[in-house]
């Protein structure tokens, strides 16, 4: 804005025309805008980079949310593994499991005990 005012007042800087020439299109693809429009252009292109940042970070939300989806499921398998072979080395481990047992001969014992 500085250097749109220097061009109206006729005088030249050759710091802001180097920096010009470095950051803008060249000048035949450039339309002068009033102090409004330029204020209005700033104003789209901060909502332009604000939007832009706000997809970045749902990109990498994303990218942790399956992070986390992933180890969840390993986790999931991990203790149903466990699970299902700590119940299965129990259960294997049992003395009596596979033995047919009389309950009738057990309870005369006991009753012969009280």
């Amino acid at each position: 804005m500085n250097e749109m005012n220097s061009r109206r007042l006729g005088g030249r800087s050759p710091g802001l025309e180097r920096a010009r020439r470095d950051l803008e299109p060249s000048p035949e693809h450039t339309i002068p805008l009033t102090p409004e429009a330029y204020k209005a252009a700033e104003a789209v292109r901060f909502i332009a980079q604000h939007l832009k940042k706000e997809d970045d970070y749902d990109a990498v939300l994303e990218d942790w949310k399956f992070v986390a989806m992933v180890i969840d499921r390993l986790l999931l398998l991990i203790f149903l593994g466990v699970t299902i072979s700590g119940t299965i080395s129990i259960l294997i481990n049992a003395p009596h499991i596979f033995e047919h047992v009389e309950q009738e001969e057990i309870l005369s014992k006991l009753r012969q005990l009280g």
